[in-house]
Formats: C-alpha cells, structure tokens, sequence
C-alpha cells in the first residue's frame, strides 16, 4: 500500500493540534464500520454501538517522533536482518532476543520496583528502558506522544551539543493509532488463512479442533460491544500469558474442548512465544497490547505496546517490493495501515512546544526521576 493513503494533518499550535485529534477519531470512526460490516458477513456479530445506538468512539494511541522520516519499527528490526525461515522454530532473533534479556535481568534485577514474571512481561520493561525488542512504545497520551516528538525543546540541558544537534534536524511527528481496528485485522488474517493453525499447532488434534472453532460463525474478539464500548478489542498479552500459565496442564485439553478462545491461543504463539512466520505481503501485523504498569516511567507515559510476530524471510526470496520503502516490515507499509493510523505534523515546533509546557507537560512528565525534577528547576526555554 501507499504511505500516502494514510491521513496526514498539519499543524502549527496546541489548539491546531487538538482538532487535528478530532478529525483523526472521525476517519477512525468511519473506517471502524466498515471494518465491522466485515466482521459481521463473517461471524454475524462485531456491531460497535454504544447504548444509544451510535458509533462509539475507538480509543487512540499516540507515538511522538523527533523526525518525521522515522518508522514505526521497533528496534530490533532497525539494525538486524530478516532472519532465514529454515525449519527451526528458535531462529536468530529469538537468539538475538535471549542474550539482551540475560544481560538486562542480571543487571537490573536489583532495581526492580515490581519484579516482572514472565519473559514477556521482562521484554516489556525492557522497552520502556530502550533496550533492544520486538515492541514499539505508544501512549494513551495525546499530550506526552507530544512531549516526546519535541523532547529536544523540553529538555532542561539545552547547552548539550547533543540537544543542540536534535533541535537543528527536528521534525517532529505524532502518529495516531487505532489499536481495535490493528487488532480485528490482526483477528481476520488469523481467522481467513488456516496456515496460522497449522504452523503454530504440529498436533494433528488441536489444530483440527481449532479449525473447526474458528469455521463456526462465531466472534472471538468483538462480542457484546454496547457493554463495554471502550475496552473491547484491546488486549493484554501478558494477561493472557498469565492465564496460560494458571491453566498449566490442563490448558491443552481446554483448547480441545472449546472452553478457550481459539484468537488469544494464536496471539500467544506468535506474539508472546515468537513462533517465527514468513514475511511478505499478507504477513501478520503487529498487535496492539495493553501492558502492565511496572513502573513510574511507564505511568507516567501512560504507556502501552505493539509488538511484532517473529518475522523470517522466505525460503525462496520471490517478494517484491517497492524500492522507496527501506524496511517494508514497518507498521505504516502494511495493507490496510490507512485504516489504524494516522499522522500529525507540527510545523512550528518551537510555538507548540512553549504551549505544551504551558499546559503543564515537560520532560518529567516523560522521566519522573529525581535527576530530571533537577535539572527542570534550572530550565531556561530555547
């Protein structure tokens, strides 16, 4: 698809960019019916309707860029190839992935404030510390996604050659994500490719119940809609590694017996288990995740995930892709990307930013550490 089909807004103050929002959730909006007409053809629910019978608003993810020729590709994929797809189901980046979560655990067990419990949940913690992973930081924050396309304005030290240096090439840029509709999509490529079941299932058994599960004309992922208009379709993968882990022996013959839902079991293999899948141009997207909150950075970024399946390169490399793309696994080239994101350029930063912090938003609104509050008793603005 073209980057250029994806909604692209300007603007050169708060208020600006506050309307720019507002426009964003109606395109969201409109795209989110049709994208439920889908649903229903093919599972006979899916209607997102709040009480009183009006489309309900989908809630949105904001992610701040310093420039706006960054991708939206999380950073073990910005500097490492696509790993081969060669049989194995522990291939390069699960390698890759292991040795920094060693490194890291090791050294910050200590620091911990919440001690994370699973894998899953150490990757997500060390996200938000910019180590290397497979996930990509967004904020249910309109204002600190702001705050962190325009860091380099709102930092106190702005005698550093490094601030300096990011002032002078700044182009800042806040992407919008709609995480229900990222998340259906997710949801009907698993449902309408069967390959899905039967790469992540070698158990003849379960993948022919899970199969059967998903030929019923049934929704795993939007029931009951005018309940809970705000939270369906988004989702917890460490949850529901959680849960996975509660069941323990017992969870396999719950999935043959239909008392789970078939969705979130894929979720967990390609997503939490990193089973690796072949890129290309109907390959999985990333999910949209709701993470638990193991710190104070990540409170007060009001912080939440994508993450990115495991991807490998086909065994025979036929793909062909446009050349001005440089990495093609990035979130905004995908088919369908018009209909979860959007964009929001600012092109007067310097205005925004004086507004922003106006309205009470800094860098410790971003790093709440003892440090940065010093540093911010001492901020001159640029």
């Amino acid at each position: 698809m073209s980057v250029s089909s994806i909604i692209s807004l300007n603007v050169t103050s708060m208020a600006e960019y506050m309307d720019a929002i507002e426009l964003a959730q109606e395109h969201f909006r409109s795209e989110m019916c049709s994208i439920c007409e889908e649903l229903r053809e093919l599972t006979g629910g899916g209607c997102i309707h709040s009480p009183n019978g009006q489309p309900t608003d989908s809630p949105v993810w904001f992610r701040g860029h310093e420039k706006a020729s960054y991708m939206l590709l999380p950073s073990a994929y910005r500097s490492e190839e696509i790993p081969p797809k060669d049989g194995w189901k522990f291939n390069g980046t699960h390698l890759n992935e292991t040795t920094r979560d060693q490194a890291f655990r090791a050294r910050t067990y200590h620091l911990m404030e919440k001690m994370p419990e699973t894998s899953l949940e150490w990757e997500e913690v060390r996200q938000h510390f910019r180590s290397k992973t497979k996930a990509l930081d967004w904020s249910e924050s309109a204002y600190h996604a702001l705050a962190f396309a325009m860091e380099s304005l709102l930092d106190p030290d702005q005698k550093s050659i490094e601030v300096l240096k990011r002032r002078q090439s700044l182009s800042p840029l806040v992407w919008l994500l709609n995480p229900r509709a990222l998340n259906v999509q997710v949801y009907l490529q698993m449902r309408n490719n069967t390959c899905y079941i039967r790469m992540a299932e070698p158990e003849r058994k379960l993948r022919f119940a899970l199969r059967q599960s998903f030929l019923q004309k049934r929704n795993f992922i939007l029931p009951g809609m005018c309940h809970q208009p705000y939270s369906a379709g988004l989702l917890s993968l460490s949850v529901l590694n959680a849960q996975r882990m509660e069941y323990g022996s017992s969870y396999r013959q719950r999935l043959l017996n239909r008392e789970l839902n078939p969705f979130y079991h894929l979720l967990l293999r390609y997503y939490a288990d990193a089973l690796p899948i072949e890129f290309g141009p109907a390959a999985l997207p990333p999910m949209a995740t709701l993470a638990p909150y193991h710190s104070r950075r990540i409170i007060a970024q009001r912080g939440v995930l994508s993450i990115y399946p495991n991807y490998a390169a086909p065994n025979t490399p036929d793909l062909k892709l446009p050349e001005k793309l440089r990495d093609p696994r990035a979130l905004e080239h995908f088919n369908g990307a018009e209909k979860f994101l959007a964009r929001i350029h600012i092109i007067d930063p310097e205005r925004v930013s004086h507004q922003l912090r106006m309205t009470g938003i800094n860098k410790t609104s971003l790093y709440p550490e003892a440090e940065i509050f010093a540093q911010d008793v001492e901020f001159v603005p640029p």
